[in-house]
Formats: structure tokens, C-alpha cells, sequence
């Protein structure tokens, strides 16, 4: 049977064969030479460099052996991709010799894309020749790089996509950072993450500019306990746009010029409240699609969002939070989609008012709306009465989906099927007592129900539950 497998690979065409070594370590491709004469010279027309790196003694047993050994065997002409996975420590003659492939790789190929990631190395790791390539449109740079580098080194005039983490808790990072933007004119797409390490010693930067009059894509995310406080965006020209940090603190963002090309904004983190947070929403109140985390935080924006189709908000169930989230719903008047992802329960007296006189009488144009909860024990009094809210006030709706993410193969538990149970009793009585034709669908860990109208169909019921008949 084996043989049989060897012999269907060994009669595809050779063009098949580079492309699947291509996607290998450069090592590996080398190794299947052994395999037999078919496969002896086909390693040297791979079209990708891919090297990986577990000891520091290098990939092919010593440092020099590819330099003189490897490279000059490699035939393809078309060779414009270079990545290198570092998963060791690597010491600083190897460093020097890593820079040399990359200088003897730029010098004989035209290289258009370099990767280079490292794990688990908490050292200075930094190739300068990178930093030189003419020929370079996209450069991804993940893990423990060192970036001092003299500021005069950039010669990348044509990168257009650049990803790159940065520790922003060291001035001459910073330095680097802007120098590196300037040296990049038509660069379209900015993947930025700023790891801001908690050591004594080390002064936060203020401010950092992002000067880049050709991007298009911007995605910036934090980590670390310090950030710096304000970032200043200046490209009119953005359509794509998303913020996130890992200990949900954002610092302050403000645009020298209105992104009136903005289509996304998917911000996940806290913005600092006041008027900076407001001049920041209502510069991308053009969006067509917004993911927003916690809503309250957009709560006193001036503008309407006269443009958003697709509304997606993550927050808990609070009170303050779901009065935020239905003032945020008044400035959608044009809203197809909407998304609300609940992170905790509890009970607060505003929700309980929802379905009264003292809740603000919104009209919702969705037509789509989807509610997902992370338990079914989040299906309380006051979360029933949003959802009697937002079935009420719905006027073009097509489909109410309510999802719970707990994972089916945990622990069942007897309150929560109980909770889920008599929610689902309710939420479906109360769409029977609205007499609408949308379909409402309810997506449980006991309990899968579908209803358009008066037909009701019980997808999934565990121990014969039927709820709607």
C-alpha cells in the first residue's frame, strides 16, 4: 500500500512536485534527494526559501553549509519568497551568518517576500540586511526582534505590507519605528503590535505618529502593561481599520485628517472616555461595517453612522452597557446586521424597564439580528426582556438567532438545561403573541428550535423536551 502511495506522487508532473517541496523546509526538500533518482535534483527548483532553525548549530549541521553548499545548487529563477523560523538561541557569529544568507539571497534573486518568526527567545536578534532590499514588497517580522538599528539603513522604497512587533518602552524603538514609515512611501497594509514590557527603567513614549499617505490597512494591537498615550493616525486614505489589546486598554487615537474612505473599524479594548474617544467615533462614523467592544464607550458621539450596514458589539449585560448599546442603535438608521456577543450576566434595573414606559421607543431596521451567549444561565428575567425589546421594536426583520456557546462535551448541569428550557418557552410564546413572519432560531447545548410564523420545528430535544407545539 505504501508503495502504491509512493508511486502516485512519484508520476505527478514536475511542476506539482517543486510546488509541494516549496512548501517544506529547505532542509526536508534537500533530504527527499535520498528517495530515489526521480526526486535527486528536484529540491533545486523549489521557488520558496524556507528555512526553519531548532539548533543553534543551524539547519544544515553548520552555519556555512548553505551559503556554500545549498545556494549555489538552487536552479529556480522564479525563487521570490524567504522565510526563516528561529526556535533557538542563537549566538552572534550565527547571527552574522543569517544576515550573510539573506545578503547572498537579495544579491541573486529578486526577493519580493521575507518572514521571519521566532518563539520563545526573549534575546536580541536583529538582521540588518533585511532592512536594504530593494526588490521587498511584504516583510513580517514576529517575536523577539531587536530593531536598534541605525536610521539611515532603510532602503525598502516599494514595501507595501509590513508586519512588525515593537517594545515602544525604549525611545530609540520609536526613532526606528517612524524612520522606517518615511522610508516606505507606498506601503498599503500595517500590521503594528506594541509590546510594552514591564521593567523599571524605561520611559513610555507619550506619543507615536503613523504617517503613511498610501495605507489601506491598518491593524494595531497592545500588550504589556504600559502603553503609550496617544497614537496619531495620518492616512486619508484607510479603508480598513482594527484596535485591539490583550488587557482590553487602548491609549487615545486621533486623526490628522478625516479617513473618508474608512469602510471597517473593529475596535476590541477600552478607549479612555471624553472628548478625544468622541472625535475619534465620530471621524470613522462613515464605517459600513463596525465591531465595537462595549458600546458605552461611543455613548456621547455627535454624528450618526449614516453608512453602517453590519453592527457587531461585545460587552456584558449590564445595565449601563445596554442603554449605551440601544443609544448606539438610534445612530444606525441604515443597520442590516447586527451581532451582540454577551460576555457576563447579572441583573440591573434598566433592563427590567425595557419593555415599559421609561425604555426609549427605537426603531430597529435590522434584518438580521444574532444574539450569542456563553451560557445558557445568562438567559435571565432581564436578558428576556432585551429580547422581547429588540423583537418588538424590529420593523424589517428576517431572522432572530439566539446561539449558546457552552461546550457540548462539558459537564450537563440541571440549572442551566432548567434555565434554557423555560427561556426558550418564553422567547417563543412572546414571538406567537407578536403574530410575525421572521424566522427566529434558537441554537442551545440542549435544545435547537426554528420558527417562521406559526410553524415551529424542534430541530434537536435531549430527554423529550418539546417546547413549541
Amino acid at each position: 500500500m505504501s508503495a502504491e502511495k509512493y508511486d502516485r506522487i512519484s508520476s505527478l508532473p514536475d511542476a506539482i512536485l517543486v510546488d509541494i517541496l516549496s512548501l517544506i523546509t529547505l532542509n526536508d526538500a534537500v533530504n527527499t534527494s535520498f528517495v530515489s533518482r526521480r526526486w535527486l535534483h528536484l529540491w533545486a527548483e523549489v521557488t520558496t526559501i524556507y528555512i526553519l532553525i531548532k539548533q543553534s548549530k543551524g539547519p544544515f549541521k553548520y552555519w556555512t553549509s548553505f551559503p556554500k553548499k545549498i545556494l549555489p545548487n538552487l536552479t529556480s529563477p522564479l525563487i521570490r519568497r524567504f522565510c526563516l523560523d528561529i526556535e533557538c538561541i542563537v549566538n552572534k557569529y550565527g547571527l552574522e551568518q543569517i544576515d550573510l544568507w539573506f545578503n547572498r539571497v537579495s544579491d541573486r534573486w529578486k526577493i519580493e517576500e521575507i518572514k521571519v518568526t521566532t518563539k520563545g527567545y526573549d534575546g536580541l536578534i536583529s538582521f540588518p540586511v533585511i532592512f536594504q532590499i530593494h526588490s521587498l514588497l511584504v516583510l513580517e517580522l514576529y517575536g523577539d526582534l531587536s530593531l536598534n538599528l541605525p536610521l539611515k539603513v532603510f532602503k525598502i522604497p516599494n514595501l507595501k505590507k509590513l508586519a512588525i512587533q515593537i517594545n515602544f518602552t525604549q525611545t530609540k524603538q520609536c526613532k526606528f519605528f517612524e524612520s522606517l514609515m518615511k522610508s516606505c512611501p507606498l506601503l498599503e497594509d500595517l500590521c503594528l503590535h506594541f509590546c510594552s514590557i514591564c521593567k523599571t527603567g524605561f520611559l513610555v513614549p507619550n506619543k507615536i505618529s503613523l504617517l503613511s499617505p498610501n495605507l489601506k490597512k491598518l491593524n494595531l494591537s497592545f500588550s504589556g502593561q504600559y502603553l503609550m498615550r496617544t497614537i496619531v493616525i495620518d492616512a486619508p486614505n484607510l479603508e480598513y481599520l482594527k484596535l485591539g489589546s490583550s488587557n482590553n486598554g487602548l491609549p487615545n487615537f486621533s486623526f490628522v485628517n478625516t479617513p473618508t474612505m474608512l469602510v471597517e473599524a473593529n475596535i476590541s479594548g477600552n478607549l479612555s472616555k471624553g472628548e478625544v474617544t468622541t472625535k475619534f467615533f465620530d471621524a470613522i462614523s462613515r464605517v459600513r461595517s463596525l465591531g465595537v467592544w462595549r458600546p458605552m464607550m461611543i455613548g456621547s458621539m455627535t454624528r450618526m453612522f449614516v453608512n453602517l450596514t453590519r453592527l457587531v458589539c461585545t460587552m456584558p449585560c449590564s445595565g449601563e452597557d445596554t442603554k449605551a448599546f440601544l443609544g448606539l442603535l438610534e445612530k444606525c438608521p441604515l443597520l442590516e446586521t447586527l451581532t451582540v456577543n454577551f460576555t457576563s450576566s447579572g441583573t440591573w434595573e434598566y433592563l427590567r424597564l425595557l419593555c415599559y414606559i421609561e425604555a426609549p421607543n427605537i426603531l430597529i431596521h435590522a434584518k438580521k439580528i444574532e444574539m450569542n451567549f456563553m451560557s445558557s444561565l445568562m438567559l435571565n428575567n432581564d436578558v428576556l426582556n432585551l429580547i422581547k425589546y429588540l423583537l418588538t421594536h424590529a420593523r424589517v426583520l428576517d431572522r432572530f438567532i439566539i446561539k449558546i456557546s457552552t461546550d457540548p462535551s462539558g459537564e450537563i448541569l440541571e440549572e442551566e438545561k432548567t434555565q434554557e428550557v423555560e427561556a426558550c418557552k418564553e422567547i417563543f410564546d412572546w414571538v406567537r403573541f407578536l403574530s410575525t413572519r421572521y424566522q427566529v432560531e434558537f441554537s442551545g447545548r440542549y435544545l435547537r428550535i426554528k420558527q417562521s410564523g406559526e410553524e415551529c420545528k424542534l430541530i434537536k430535544g435531549p430527554n423529550g423536551y418539546i417546547i413549541c407545539k
